[in-house]
């Protein structure tokens, strides 16, 4: 069995990497003020199963516009919590970008949603 030498600096990229990737999920749980225990709702369809917090907007852009004005990918604007029936929808362009804009917003304005059931 051949060993693979890993350099310091490659373990120090992998530990900034995987905060930078934990990062969307401590802004998003922060302005719910959602607990480490707690399963936030998805914000589609309302399930409880397996919701986990997305990026509406690729994280691969560092940023988006939206009404002329540029956020992060990290912003709460751009984090969504979907199950992930929800999420496959949103890849397959199903649940679109406006419609789950939408529905963030009416949560971040803390209006009721009607949400979709399948």
């Amino acid at each position: 069995m051949r060993k693979t030498k890993v350099t310091l600096t490659q373990i120090i990229k992998s530990a900034i990497d995987e905060q930078m990737a934990q990062k969307h999920i401590t802004v998003y749980r922060n302005y719910f003020n959602i607990g480490d225990q707690d399963v936030p709702l998805c914000e589609v369809c309302g399930s409880h199963n397996g919701t986990e917090i997305r990026h509406i907007h690729s994280r691969r852009h560092v940023s988006f516009k939206h009404n002329d004005k540029t956020y992060s990918t990290n912003d709460i604007k751009n984090l969504i919590g979907l199950c992930r029936k929800c999420h496959i929808l949103a890849h397959s362009n199903e649940h679109s970008k406006e419609f789950l804009m939408f529905a963030h917003k009416q949560k971040m304005a803390g209006l009721p949603f009607q949400h979709r059931t399948r």
